[in-house]
């Protein structure tokens, strides 16, 4: 279960992110030349503002790139759940998962046999995408934008911020920033942005789980009432049921983030250089 839709992240995770660093150094290097606006990067209090800001513009963007694929991730790990519950019976994603279940006799007749456990494979992450496509046409890749967005926005923003501010604040112009301040501050950048944005991405994967539930089932009109009804029914503490398990892995992955992305900045900016 905890495999089904890896793929879609692992094949785009290091496109993604060489879009979104790029689309952040490219923001704030425009608003920090523009003459209208107030942002000085002596300044830790403004410069943290231009950060979230260029941080914000970047998840906005990696978000029209990245929800079909979330989407299809939520859909993959869903499909088998559905199927084996019956909670949503009507959805043709539930038919289509109880079709190709270990078991069904479709499944027995054409599934493709696994060369490890000898068990029939699950639709592949592209067969998802078309299924959705064809159900639902172009805006059926893009159920949940709206929540992804806020998410992407909001986290991105803050990721970067957090990021920036605590390098700044453990460096000095005589003491520039070595490689454990960026490790530090990748750390602390990720636990920071995931205790912000938990219950936020918590939203956006119920409302894009809403989507493979007939209209007339789905239990949620939108993000704020998401947010509320799990709020009210299930009390705070239900917006950040797991995160301990994210917050583990957040603080080792970003520190080699971010230790990564700095030292290819460096390597390239001393080529530059040279040249």
């Amino acid at each position: 279960m905890a495999r089904l839709g890896m793929v879609p992240p692992l094949i785009t995770v290091s496109i993604v992110k060489s879009i979104s660093f790029s689309v952040y150094e490219s923001s704030k290097r425009t608003l920090l030349h523009q003459p209208l606006l107030p942002f000085r990067s002596e300044s830790l209090p403004s410069y943290a503002a231009l950060c979230f800001l260029s941080g914000a513009a970047s998840g906005a963007f990696i978000a029209l790139l990245s929800c079909p694929f979330e989407l299809v991730k939520v859909q993959k790990q869903l499909e088998q759940l559905l199927a084996r519950s019956g909670a949503f019976r009507g959805s043709p994603l539930a038919h289509r998962a109880a079709a190709t279940a270990p078991g069904s006799p479709v499944a027995q007749r054409a599934a493709p046999l696994s060369p490890v456990s000898g068990g029939p494979h699950t639709a592949s992450s592209w067969q998802a995408a078309k299924d959705l496509y064809k159900l639902r046409g172009i805006r059926g890749l893009y159920i949940g934008l709206g929540s992804h967005t806020i998410r992407d926005s909001l986290g991105t923003g803050l990721y970067f911020c957090a990021y920036e501010t605590t390098k700044r604040l453990l460096s000095s112009p005589e003491s520039p920033p070595g490689p454990l301040t960026h490790f530090f501050a990748g750390g602390v950048c990720g636990v920071v942005s995931w205790l912000l944005i938990f219950p936020v991405d918590l939203v956006k994967s119920v409302i894009q789980r809403d989507a493979l539930v007939p209209g007339d089932r789905v239990q949620h009109r939108g993000f704020f009432h998401c947010l509320t009804d799990i709020y009210c029914r299930q009390g705070p503490g239900a917006l950040y049921r797991g995160i301990s398990v994210s917050l583990l892995r957040a603080f080792p992955i970003h520190s080699l983030n971010f230790l990564v992305y700095e030292g290819v900045l460096s390597y390239i900016r001393r080529s530059d250089s040279v040249e």
